[in-house]
This record gives structure tokens, C-alpha cells and sequence, in this order.
């Protein structure tokens, strides 16, 4: 069964045009040259060309069975895996990927320290300005729009004089939605416990450190399943918000992609060209269904029907018939282009 499913899935990993690296338990020893499951599992490798670069073992019993596998062709791995410590009856594989971190982007924030205004002089400032000096007793319709112009304007000037607006660049680092503060204290308690039994090398220590370690392991796959599960039981009436989330869980990208044209009006004119095509298949259809023949052949409408009709009609705003336009062409996009291609 394992064989099976991995072949399938293998068909389909090897397709991408990403780097491929596969780690995990695999539970095959590998190390043994004559495993019937690993003479197997080397030619099922093979076959996808693709290579597997642990060596030594990784289990306690001393066997290899935590794997490393890439294409062939691929230079992933900067250096050889290297079998690290034993947190488990498995010992832990590290290696060094030929790859650098996507560079985080720098953004600008603006703000005001309106917490470092020093109250005593802005209020003799404020007592000083034309606001408080010149306020008329008899307040016109004009009088009001002019104080209160010149309401907004003092202010304005009092606070960009006493809190000037200032800027800083920050680096933006990517987060998820479910990472919480309880996560974040658990993850600096583990570092610690791992620091400390690194620097002491007493079994105490590192008992210490796979007790925190396997907290923070804990919190983050409950509160990442309690997540998700209340975000698709609030959202379970809106279908498209469901498949957006999990587009972005499964990190799908899909760019549209239009063929290939020298001209650019041969293009619009294709696609001007499909949509009168689905206007005459819509009308031929109707044409067909209207004729008494074809109409006797057709299963019965449980909401209108000969002697039903329809009273009333929903009146759309602006911003109702904007909406339904702009969800129409998000689904008529890879409608078209699949036409096209």
C-alpha cells in the first residue's frame, strides 16, 4: 500500500518546476542492502530519478530510516545530512539547503508622539492663538462655518507643531493569523532550555528542553487546528471566502496566463469573438427549449412553471450590481482563456 500511494504521489511531485526535497520517516531500512522494501524503495527512487542522502543511523536500534530524498538533478543541499542528537528513539537529521531567505521588505510608518506633547505649553499656545483671543459673543451662519474653519485650522497647527509628524522604516516580517502571544513566551522557553542544556550537557537539561520543546509543539497544532476550525464554521455560508483560504493555505498561485499574440487586438478581438459565440449557443438553447417538441422533453421547473408566475423583483444599488459584475468576470477569466488556449 505505502508503494503504491508514494509512486502516486512522486507522479505528481516531480512534475513541479520547484526544487523537490522529501524528508521524513520513512520506516524502511534503507541501510540494509538486502531489505526486500529497500531494494524496492531504492528502484521506486531511481525510476523518478531521484536520490537519497542520509547515511548512518538514525534510529536507536541502528537502522536509517529518517530520510533526505531530492531529484538528481537538483543542487539543493550545500553539504552532506548530518545525524544530530537523539531527541526521541529517532535522532534528529540536520543539512544546509543552497538557498537564501527571501529578503524581507522595508516599509515606512508615519506617525505622531502625541504622548510626549508637553501639556502646559500647548495649552499657553492654544490660550494665545486667534481660537481663544477673537471668539464672538454672537455666533451667524457665516460666524459658525468661519470659527469652525478656524477651529480645525489652530488645532491642526498647534498639534503638527507640538507632535511634528515623524517616520521610520521597519522590516516586515511575514506571520500567520493563528500565532499568539502564549506561543511566542513558549518558543523563547524553549530556546532557553536548549541554550542551557547545550552549554551544561546534563541529561536533566535536555529532559527540560524536549518537555518544552514538545509544548510549544502542542500549542501550535491545537491552536492552529482551533483556528481554522472556527474560521470555516463562521464562514461556512460564504463559499468563496472558504476557497480563498484555502488557496492560501495550500500557497496556489494562479497568475492568468493569455496566449500568446504578436498584436494585442487580436486578442481582444478573440475574446470579443468567444463571447458572441456563447451569446448564439445561450440563444440557440433558449430557441430549442422554446419548441413544443423539445419543451415536452424537459423535466418540469419546481420554481416556475405555467401556472406560476413572479411578482416581485428585488431592486439592486449601485454597489450590489458593481459587485456582481466584478464576481462575474472573476469567474469568466479562466473560462475565457481556456477557450483561447
Amino acid at each position: 500500500m505505502f508503494f503504491t500511494e508514494f509512486y502516486e504521489y512522486l507522479e505528481s511531485a516531480v512534475l513541479s518546476k520547484e526544487n523537490l526535497l522529501i524528508s521524513g520517516d520513512f520506516n524502511i531500512h534503507v541501510d540494509n542492502i538486502h531489505d526486500s522494501d529497500a531494494i524496492k524503495f531504492s528502484d521506486l527512487l531511481e525510476s523518478f530519478g531521484l536520490k537519497q542522502h542520509v547515511t548512518g543511523p538514525t534510529h536507536k536500534d541502528g537502522h536509517t530510516l529518517d530520510l533526505i530524498v531530492t531529484r538528481c538533478s537538483d543542487c539543493i543541499l550545500s553539504a552532506p545530512p548530518k545525524v544530530d542528537c537523539y531527541l526521541s528513539d529517532h535522532a534528529s537529521v540536520c543539512c544546509k539547503l543552497a538557498s537564501q531567505r527571501p529578503p524581507l521588505l522595508d516599509k515606512v510608518l508615519t506617525f505622531k508622539k502625541y504622548m510626549g506633547i508637553d501639556l502646559e505649553s500647548f495649552k499657553r499656545d492654544l490660550d494665545s492663538s486667534s481660537l481663544c483671543q477673537s471668539t464672538p459673543s454672537v455666533i451667524s451662519g457665516e460666524g459658525l462655518d468661519e470659527l469652525a474653519r478656524d477651529y480645525n485650522n489652530t488645532l491642526s497647527a498647534l498639534v503638527d507643531r507640538h507632535a511634528p509628524l515623524k517616520s521610520k522604516r521597519v522590516r516586515s516580517r511575514p506571520s500567520v493569523p493563528w500565532y499568539t502571544a502564549e506561543i511566542n513566551a513558549a518558543k523563547k522557553l524553549r530556546r532557553k532550555a536548549e541554550r542551557r542544556w547545550r552549554r551544561t550537557g546534563l541529561h536533566e537539561d535536555f529532559v527540560a528542553f524536549k518537555e518544552q520543546r514538545n509544548r510549544v509543539t502542542y500549542l501550535m497544532n491545537v491552536t492552529r487546528k482551533e483556528f481554522y476550525t472556527d474560521f470555516i464554521a463562521e464562514n461556512s455560508s460564504d463559499q468563496g471566502k472558504l476557497f480563498r483560504a484555502a488557496k492560501k493555505l495550500l500557497a496556489k498561485k494562479e497568475v492568468p496566463s493569455f496566449p500568446e499574440y504578436v498584436d494585442n487586438s487580436a486578442l481582444v478581438n478573440d475574446i470579443g469573438r468567444y463571447f458572441i459565440r456563447k451569446i448564439n449557443t445561450i440563444r440557440s438553447s433558449i430557441d430549442s427549449a422554446s419548441d413544443p417538441s423539445v419543451g415536452a422533453l424537459l423535466p418540469d421547473d419546481p420554481v416556475v412553471g405555467p401556472n406560476k408566475q413572479l411578482w416581485e423583483f428585488q431592486s439592486l444599488d449601485e454597489g450590489q450590481v458593481s459587485e456582481l459584475i466584478q464576481s462575474a468576470v472573476r469567474h469568466l477569466v479562466p473560462v475565457i482563456l481556456r477557450e483561447l488556449h
